[in-house]
């Protein structure tokens, strides 16, 4: 599997556009595709702050949302690990 990030222009008939060539390993033909939708493209937005990755991993410490991992390197290797489908 491979991945492919890029910016997609949607028709109203449904029809997706590619705004940027396709590489070369994405030859044609019928693939799946496993489609992110992400917020609307404002061609008018700025790029984030930098203290904006700073104050998520803030806010995330304060919810606790990683308390329960004991061995940060223990965990990685676990969650990282190829499993059978």
């Amino acid at each position: 599997m491979k991945t492919l990030e890029t910016d997609v222009e949607i028709n109203p008939d449904g029809s997706i556009k590619l705004l940027s060539p396709l590489p070369a390993w994405l030859t044609p033909g019928r693939r799946r595709l496993l489609l992110v939708v992400d917020e609307p493209l404002s061609m008018s937005a700025a790029p984030p702050a930098p203290e904006t990755l700073l104050d998520t991993l803030r806010r995330l410490r304060k919810l606790g949302t990683f308390s329960k991992i004991d061995d940060p390197v223990a965990w990685q290797r676990k969650i990282r690990r190829d499993r059978p489908l």
